[in-house]
């Protein structure tokens, strides 16, 4: 039984009802979702059964949110689009991040030297 209550309508202008909401969150990993509950959500937030809820104002914009990665070292904002010039490697028996970048990096106002030039 498909319901329309809960609605939530994308950029282009088509929309997401609780069943697909409930498909997107257990695909995603949450755990323990059903329609019934994601219903349950919605009604609990917005009392009109004709309210229909952007995509957009739901999950976080890619330009204007960052990310944060949390070390015991470091912490990092990262923009979400580029997370691709960053990994998780293997260096020495040691996790590490790699980040590539097309310029010097500069700390506190000292250029970060190259590690080939270390050793």
């Amino acid at each position: 039984m498909e319901s329309s209550y809960a609605t939530y309508r994308l950029e282009d202008g088509s929309t997401l009802d609780s069943v697909e909401v409930a498909r997107v969150l257990k695909a995603s990993g949450v755990k323990d979702v059903s329609t019934e509950k994601v219903e349950r959500a919605f009604q609990q937030v917005v009392e009109d059964k004709n309210y229909e809820m952007k995509a957009s104002h739901i999950v976080p914009s890619y330009a204007s949110k960052s990310i944060k990665i949390s070390t015991k070292v470091a912490n990092i904002a990262i923009s979400p689009k580029d997370l691709r010039y960053v990994k998780q490697v293997n260096y020495n028996g040691k996790r590490c991040l790699l980040i590539e970048v097309e310029e010097d990096t500069m700390i506190e106002g000292f250029k970060l030297l190259p590690e080939e030039l270390l050793e």
